[in-house]
């Protein structure tokens, strides 16, 4: 019986194991066009999640600041403290927006236009 099991699971394990690579293949200018595409997509990435940054920081300094305007002894009805409350919130979102938004490429960075499952060079 252990002879049966052993012989079952090797047919399986060989039957596996038989679906290697295929005969597809990559040039090394379609290799070297994929590695460019998906370096251009992780770049305009960072370049999206940066300026996301520095909204987020604007929008943080302009939110507090007119929080601690509006919060001060003085309490002086002043449009300045409207203005920095809102456009702060406002730039506070639109980082937000913006950092969620930088992903996109980072999965457009993983389709590559290639087709093949093996990675032949021919030089």
């Amino acid at each position: 019986m252990k002879i049966l099991l052993i012989l079952l699971f090797l047919s399986i394990f060989l039957s596996l194991n038989t679906f290697g690579q295929t005969g597809d293949s990559l040039t090394l200018a379609a290799l070297k066009e994929a590695i460019i595409y998906q370096r251009t997509q992780l770049e305009l990435s960072h370049k999206e999640f940066r300026t996301g940054t520095g909204l987020v920081l604007i929008g943080s300094l302009a939110l507090g600041a007119g929080a601690l305007l509006s919060s001060s002894d003085k309490k002086t009805d002043s449009p300045v403290n409207d203005i920095l409350l809102i456009s702060g919130g406002v730039i506070l979102f639109a980082g937000w927006v913006n950092w969620i938004d930088s992903h996109k490429y980072i999965g457009r960075a993983g389709r590559w236009r290639i087709k093949g499952n093996s990675f032949i060079i021919k030089f």
